[in-house]
């Protein structure tokens, strides 16, 4: 499993994830990405990359199987990103929603 983000961060290594999960407080949110790799020729199916590898069995299929492991750590930094910026977005949507209450609360009183 890959951790794409917790509680709207971006997870970006083990350790910088492992010390978000330390620091967080309360009610976590977190997105996983769960990735298998199947060897196109048998039916063995593996939870890594490097698993796959050591299959030596089959090697066009480990051509095609790094291949697609290129596009799924492109598709997991896409993903996380597209997070971070659904995050931003609320959080800014958030802090506009508060901001007119703000100002209301300063605008000059009539004298009388």
């Amino acid at each position: 499993d890959v951790f794409l983000s917790v509680n709207g961060q971006v997870a970006v290594g083990h350790e910088a994830t492992t010390a978000m999960l330390r620091k967080a407080v309360g009610n976590l949110r977190i997105s996983l990405c769960r990735l298998e790799w199947v060897c196109t020729a048998c039916p063995k199916v593996f939870r890594s990359h490097v698993a796959l590898a050591q299959h030596t069995m089959h090697m066009a299929e480990l051509d095609a199987a790094h291949a697609t492991a290129v596009q799924d750590d492109a598709f997991i930094r896409s993903h996380a990103q597209a997070e971070e910026e659904k995050a931003k977005k609320k959080r800014a949507k958030q802090a506009a929603k508060e901001a007119p209450s703000v100002a209301a609360g300063k605008r000059a009183q009539p004298d009388g």
